[in-house]
This record gives C-alpha cells, structure tokens and sequence, in this order.
C-alpha cells in the first residue's frame, strides 16, 4: 500500500453511503441538509432535486452510479450540498444523498493509503464515479471522480453532455488532476 507523500493537512469529510464512505475535502462541501426530495427525475443517476436556499438542487444517488440497485424504498435523511467544480454555470451545486450522518476528520497524507482500485469493490460494481480506493484507519474509502459525477448529472439534466451554454467541452473546462489536493485547491478558489 502506498501513501500519499505530503506532510500537509487536509480537513475532510466521510460521507456515509450505502456500504461505503466517500471521502471528500470538507470545503468542496456547502452544507449537510435533513431534506427530502423536492421533486422527482427516473434516472439511476439524479434522484431528483431538493430545494436549499431558494434553489432547486439536483440530488444523486453515488449508489446508483456504481450499479447497485436501490430498495424500492430508499429514503435519505441528509444530503450534503456539494459546490459544483467543472461547469459552475450550469451546475453550481449539487447534492449527494446521505445514508447517515457525515463526520469531519482532519487527515495527512501519511494517515491515507492508497489501495489498487483493480483489486478493490464488489463484482459488477461500475468503477467510473471512483477515482480512488483508499483506507484510513483500516476502513476502505472512495474518492469520487468529480468530472465523471458531474458530466453524468448534467447529462442526466441536460441531456447532452455539454458542460457549458457556449459548448466548451468537459476537457475545455475541467480542473487538471482528480486527487483530493486538486479539489481541496479548486473549492478554495470558488468559494463565496
């Protein structure tokens, strides 16, 4: 297992979700919210939307990303409010549905060992919304792919893929990198 070499760090949040933590920076996060859905869309990705603060934001299922069936029941109690990073203009916010509540951790590199992602997860599970697999204190994390995430829902909303009103595509507009440090870098310079 590898470490992140670094000495610096990192506020973050454990987003639990159906049998798994993501692992997120904490200023890429808005707000943690109790709601419900506002309305609702069909799609495994976009759960639907939530209203927070006089908008009405798209709210995702990461579960649904990966593949897995979601209980005809499924109810979520909180949502983080994500701040959206690759086509803000279209996309400023987004929410991830919560199966519990989140908890901050203050992380150094040396604390977060970088797992194989081909050897990790379950079968027939679709990899494309992780960036990496990493474990903390034993426990297995995802890191989420932001681009990937994001060009999924607003083409679940927008149902053309194009990130921007002008066309500029994902590669046009998207951060360089997808570590935790390059998004902890890219919410610093978006927020309000």
């Amino acid at each position: 297992m590898k470490t992140i070499a670094d000495s610096s760090q990192l506020p973050c949040l454990m987003l639990p979700i159906d049998r798994n933590l993501l692992l997120v920076p904490n200023n890429c996060v808005a707000e943690v919210v109790n709601s419900g859905l506002a309305s609702a869309i069909a799609s495994s990705v976009t759960l639907g939307t939530l209203q927070w603060r006089d908008n009405e934001v798209p709210i995702v299922s990461v579960e649904g990303m990966l593949g897995r069936t979601l209980p005809r029941d499924y109810q979520f109690k909180q949502a983080a409010i994500v701040i959206g990073l690759s086509a803000p203009e279209r996309l400023p916010y987004f929410a991830i549905a919560l199966a519990g509540m989140p908890r901050l951790r203050n992380l150094s590199p040396a604390e977060v060992g970088l797992l194989d992602i081909s050897k990790s997860g379950s079968a027939g599970e679709k990899e494309d919304v992780i960036q990496s697999r990493v474990q903390v204190d034993g426990i297995e994390m995802l890191v989420p792919d932001w681009e990937y995430l994001e060009r999924q829902i607003l083409q679940t909303l927008y149902g053309d893929g194009s990130w921007s009103e002008d066309g500029d595509s994902v590669e046009d507009q998207s951060p360089e990198g997808q570590s935790i440090e390059n998004l902890s870098d890219s919410a610093e310079n978006k927020d309000h």
